[in-house]
C-alpha cells in the first residue's frame, strides 16, 4: 500500500525486492483530515465521499427556521453547499455566504459556481461561465480573494488534501498549493470527470468508463510536474458518476448507464476491491438494452455495513400516466450488494441527494418541470432499519442539495433557495 504521506504533493521511492532504491521526495505531508460533525466542508462531507455524519443530532419534526437565496437560472445547473461553524456557503449562478444561525447575508459574489470546499480559513471556489473557468481561494470570513487561477474546463470536482487543492475537469486535473495557488502537477490525465476520492492511502478517480487508482508520483515525476501514474483500472461501464465512495476495503461506484451505449444487464452500481480493482459485486441492472438507469448519490452507514443510494430509471416510452421517471432509495449490503430495503420516492421524481446523518437517511427529491403537477421537491428522513419515512418537508421547487450539521439540515432547491430545517 502506498504511504499516505506521498499522495498528492510528494512521491514514494521505487521499491524493488522490498528495498528502497530511490529516496523519497516529499513536498508536503498528506493532511488526511476528518471534518468535525458540526461542519460539512466538502460536497460529500469528507475525503472518502461517504456523505455520512452518524454522530450528529437530526431534528425529529423539523420546520423551516430561515431561508435565503442565491441566483440560480436553472434547476439543472450546478449547485454547491458547504457549511462551517459560522457560515453557510451556497453557490449556483452566484455565491453567497450566510450567517449559519439566522441566514443573513455576510458577503456575496456574482460569478458562477460549480463546486466548493472549505478548509483552513479559506473557501475554495471553482466554476465559470464556460469560457473562463477558474479556481480561487477566498477568505471564508470576508470573501476577499487570496489567489485565482485558470482551469482547462469547467470543474467536475474539488477537494483539499496534502496541502493541495485538487480540481478535476473533463480535460484534465490540476493540483495547486493550498496557500499560494502554485501549480504542482496537472495535465490531460488524470481526466477524473468526477469528485476525487482519497481512500486507502491513494487517490481514485473515474476516467471515462473506468475507476482508476493512482500511484504516488515518482522522484522523476515531481520535477516534471507530471500527473500520478495509474496503479490499476477497473472498467465500470457507466458514463457519469456523482462521486466514488470509499468504504472499508472497497470503493463504491454509483453511476449512470445510458442504455443505448451499453449492453443489456450491465450494472450501474458496483463495488470494487480498493487494493486490486477486482469487482466485489454489481447492482442496479435492467434486461432492457435501451433503459436509462443508475445511481449518482450514495451514503455509507458503517455501523450497519450498508450503503444508501438513490436509484432512478427512465422508460423508453412514456407510461399512460405521462410520467417518464421513477426513483427509489435502496439500502445495499456492503458485503454483497444485496438490497435490504427499498423506499419509493414516487413516479415522476428524481432522487437528487442522499446523505446519512444521526440515525436517519436524508433524501432530497425533485419533480421535473415537465412532469404532471409541475416542478416541486421535498426533503425526507427515512428510518435506516427499514426505509420507513419519518418526516417530510415540501418545497415548491426541486430539492437538490443537503448539508446536515449538528441539529440542522441545510437544504438547497433548484431555484436557489437555501433553507435551514430545525
Amino acid at each position: 500500500m502506498p504511504s499516505r504521506r506521498a499522495l498528492l504533493a510528494g512521491a514514494a521511492g521505487l521499491v524493488a525486492g522490498g528495498g528502497l532504491v530511490a529516496d523519497r521526495v516529499r513536498l508536503g505531508e498528506v493532511d488526511d483530515w476528518t471534518p468535525t460533525a458540526d461542519t460539512w466542508p466538502l460536497s460529500r462531507y469528507d475525503l472518502a465521499n461517504t456523505a455520512a455524519v452518524p454522530d450528529v443530532s437530526v431534528p425529529d419534526d423539523p420546520t423551516v427556521d430561515w431561508t435565503a437565496s442565491v441566483a440560480a437560472s436553472s434547476q439543472f445547473a450546478p449547485q454547491a453547499l458547504v457549511v462551517d461553524t459560522d457560515r453557510v456557503y451556497a453557490g449556483a449562478d452566484g455565491l453567497v455566504a450566510l450567517d449559519r444561525g439566522g441566514g443573513s447575508k455576510v458577503w456575496s459574489d456574482e460569478r458562477p459556481v460549480d463546486t466548493l470546499a472549505r478548509r483552513g480559513g479559506r473557501l475554495f471556489v471553482a466554476g465559470g461561465d464556460g469560457e473562463s473557468p477558474r479556481v480561487a481561494a477566498r477568505d471564508a470570513a470576508t470573501g476577499d480573494t487570496a489567489w485565482t487561477r485558470d482551469l482547462p474546463a469547467l470543474p467536475a470536482g474539488l477537494t483539499v488534501a496534502a496541502g493541495m487543492v485538487l480540481t478535476t475537469t473533463r480535460f484534465g486535473s490540476v493540483a495547486r498549493e493550498q496557500d499560494t495557488g502554485i501549480r504542482r502537477w496537472g495535465g490531460e490525465s488524470p481526466d477524473l470527470r468526477a469528485q476525487p476520492l482519497v481512500h486507502d492511502g491513494a487517490l481514485f478517480g473515474h476516467d471515462g468508463y473506468e475507476l482508476v487508482r493512482y500511484r504516488p508520483r515518482s522522484a522523476l515525476d515531481v520535477p516534471l510536474r507530471a500527473v500520478p501514474p495509474a496503479e490499476w483500472r477497473s472498467v465500470t461501464q457507466v458514463e457519469r458518476i456523482g462521486a466514488p465512495v470509499g468504504a472499508g476495503s472497497r470503493v463504491l461506484v454509483p453511476g449512470t448507464r445510458y442504455g443505448f451505449r451499453t449492453d443489456a444487464g450491465a450494472p450501474a452500481f458496483r463495488a470494487v476491491d480498493a487494493t486490486t480493482g477486482e469487482v466485489a459485486w454489481r447492482a442496479i441492472r435492467s434486461d432492457e438494452r435501451d433503459a436509462f438507469l443508475g445511481s449518482r448519490y450514495a451514503a455509507v452507514d458503517a455501523a450497519r455495513d450498508r450503503v444508501y443510494a438513490g436509484v432512478y430509471r427512465q422508460w423508453t416510452s412514456e407510461p399512460t400516466t405521462g410520467e417518464r421517471f421513477r426513483a427509489t432509495v435502496r439500502a445495499f449490503a456492503l458485503e454483497d450488494g444485496a438490497v435490504e430495503w427499498t423506499h419509493e420516492a414516487g413516479n415522476g421524481r428524481f432522487v437528487r441527494d442522499v446523505v446519512f446523518a444521526g440515525d436517519r437517511v436524508l433524501v432530497a427529491t425533485a419533480r421535473d418541470e415537465d412532469a404532471t403537477g409541475g416542478a416541486s421537491g421535498d426533503v425526507r428522513a427515512l428510518d435506516p432499519t427499514d426505509g420507513r419515512e419519518r418526516w417530510r418537508v415540501a418545497f415548491d421547487a426541486p430539492a437538490r442539495t443537503l448539508a446536515p450539521v449538528d441539529g440542522t439540515v441545510f437544504a438547497m432547491t433548484g431555484n436557489g433557495l437555501v433553507a435551514a430545517l430545525r
